[in-house]
């Protein structure tokens, strides 16, 4: 799938979601509406809570999902119609809704899975341009480590103090 498919997916789905939750066909609550929360295990799409509705008044299992590039909102689309369709079977879980732990966290998820990444601010040097766009590359593989970044930014220190110790010996002749 193309970068630009998997985003019109990924717009799609998001589009989807926010007009199931508007039409009152998924209910959304709020994470503070849920105490007592205790992990009580994980998997490969994230981590599952036990947790208690004030709403219900009941014990509730959370799924927090894991965002990340191999884990995206497509698949939390597709987990969610696929319980729906299940969800009248005696043995089965029932779906109440989606919560997000912050609002403004999952638009920016949602924003870094589809590809948006920080636009450069004018005049930042060029040297820190280039490592903080090595930090946001796709392939988390061709990241750079903590390491790498640390001594990055120390080299880029230790070059201007050169440049300004050469500069300040010069005027001062």
């Amino acid at each position: 799938m193309t970068n630009e498919s998997n985003n019109k997916s990924l717009l799609e789905n998001e589009m989807w979601l926010q007009e199931a939750i508007d039409n009152e066909h998924i209910k959304y609550q709020r994470y503070s509406t849920f105490e007592n929360k205790e992990r009580i295990g994980q998997g490969s799409m994230g981590e599952v809570y036990k947790a208690t509705s004030t709403e219900f008044q009941k014990t509730v299992a959370l799924k927090k999902f894991k965002i990340s590039s191999k884990f995206t909102i497509n698949e939390i689309i597709n987990e969610i119609k696929l319980h729906r369709k299940v969800d009248l079977h005696d043995n089965i879980l029932r779906f109440h809704g989606v919560t997000t732990l912050d609002p403004s966290d999952y638009g920016l998820a949602v924003k870094i899975i589809g590809g948006t990444r920080e636009t450069n601010i004018r005049g930042t040097p060029l040297k820190y341009v280039d490592i903080y766009t090595a930090c946001w590359n796709k392939d988390i593989n061709c990241r750079p480590t903590i390491s790498q970044v640390v001594k990055d930014l120390n080299d880029i220190k230790m070059n201007e103090f050169n440049e300004f110790s050469i500069r300040a010996s010069l005027y001062a002749i």
